[in-house]
C-alpha cells in the first residue's frame, strides 16, 4: 500500500544526479572525436621534433668536420688526397666490447659514412712507412677505440687526436642496415644512416662530383631506393641558380632520409638546404 505524506500527497522522488545513458554516449563520442583529432597532431609534432633533432645533429657534424678540416687540411676520409694508400679496405684487429658483424681478421670495405665516424670519433688506426714519401700501409678498425679519437690519420700527425663528436645515441652501434659492416655510422633521429660524401678538391667535373659516391652510399643502405631511378642525383645536388654546377662545390654533403626513411624524397634533411626535386 502506497504511503502518503502528512499532507496527503505522495512523497517527491529525488532527482538523479548521474548521467543518463544518452548523455554518457555523447561524452564518449566527444572524447573519441578529440582523440581522433589529437593523435595525428601529436604524431606530427613528434616527427617535427625528430626532424629538428636531426637538423641539430647535421649542424654538429658540420662543426666537427670544420674542426677536422682545420686540423688535417682535408675533409674527413681515411685516404687523404695527399697520401697514396697501399690498401683499399680495413682489417678488424679487435672485436672489442661491441661485437661486430664480422670476426677479427676480416677485411672491410666501409662506406664513406662509416669513414666519417671513424675520423671524427676514432676507431681507425693507420700504419705508415717510416721514410718519405710517407705511404699508408694498412688501416685497422678497433671497436674499443670509437670515442677515443683517431690515431695517425695524417702522415704529419701520428699521435692520437681527440674525438670531435661526443659519444651519444647518434651512433648505429647495435643497429644493422642492409649490407652493413661492423663499423658504426652516424644515425638520425629516425634510426637511419646519415649519408656523407665528400668532393675531391679541384675535381673538374663538378656536375658529377657527388653522383657516383652518393649512388654507392644509397645503394649500400637502400638497394631498392627510388633515388636513382632516373636523374635524381643531378637534380638533387645540382645548383638552383648556376648551370653545370653542384651544391657544396669542393666541399661535402650530409643527408638524412627524413621522416619517411627514404633517400631522395622531398622531406630529406641536408646540410645544404632543401633538396631540389622535379
Amino acid at each position: 500500500m502506497r504511503r502518503l505524506a502528512k499532507n496527503g500527497r505522495p512523497p517527491a522522488i529525488a532527482s538523479g544526479s548521474g548521467f543518463t545513458l544518452i548523455e554518457l554516449l555523447i561524452v564518449i563520442g566527444i572524447i573519441v572525436i578529440l582523440i581522433g583529432i589529437l593523435l595525428p597532431v601529436a604524431s606530427a609534432l613528434r616527427r617535427q621534433a625528430k626532424a629538428t633533432t636531426t637538423g641539430q645533429l647535421l649542424a654538429a657534424l658540420d662543426s666537427a668536420i670544420a674542426q677536422y678540416q682545420n686540423d688535417e687540411h682535408d675533409w674527413p676520409g681515411p685516404f687523404p688526397n695527399r697520401v697514396v694508400p697501399a690498401a683499399t679496405d680495413f682489417t678488424i684487429v679487435s672485436q672489442g666490447t661491441n661485437v661486430p658483424l664480422q670476426s677479427a681478421g676480416t677485411n672491410l670495405l666501409p662506406t664513406r659514412s662509416e669513414e666519417l665516424l671513424l675520423c671524427l670519433q676514432g676507431g681507425l688506426n693507420v700504419q705508415w712507412t717510416t721514410a718519405t714519401p710517407f705511404t699508408a700501409t694498412s688501416f685497422t678498425y678497433i671497436a674499443d677505440d670509437v670515442g677515443r679519437g683517431h690515431v695517425g690519420l695524417s702522415a704529419m700527425h701520428r699521435g692520437r687526436s681527440g674525438a670531435l663528436m661526443p659519444i651519444n645515441g647518434s651512433i648505429s652501434t647495435g643497429l644493422q642496415f642492409t649490407n652493413d659492416t661492423a663499423v658504426p655510422e652516424f644515425v638520425d633521429s629516425f634510426n637511419n644512416p646519415v649519408l656523407y660524401v665528400r668532393a675531391i678538391k679541384g675535381q673538374s667535373d663538378y656536375l658529377n662530383a657527388f653522383k657516383g659516391p652518393l649512388k654507392n652510399e644509397v645503394q649500400v643502405y637502400q638497394p631498392t631506393s627510388p633515388f636513382f631511378s632516373s636523374s635524381e642525383p643531378l637534380n638533387y645536388t645540382g645548383s638552383d641558380t648556376l648551370a653545370n654546377e653542384t651544391r657544396q662545390r669542393d666541399r661535402y654533403i650530409l643527408i638524412s632520409a627524413g621522416p619517411d626513411g627514404v633517400f631522395g624524397t622531398a622531406d630529406d634533411i641536408t646540410n645544404f638546404g632543401l633538396p631540389k626535386m622535379n
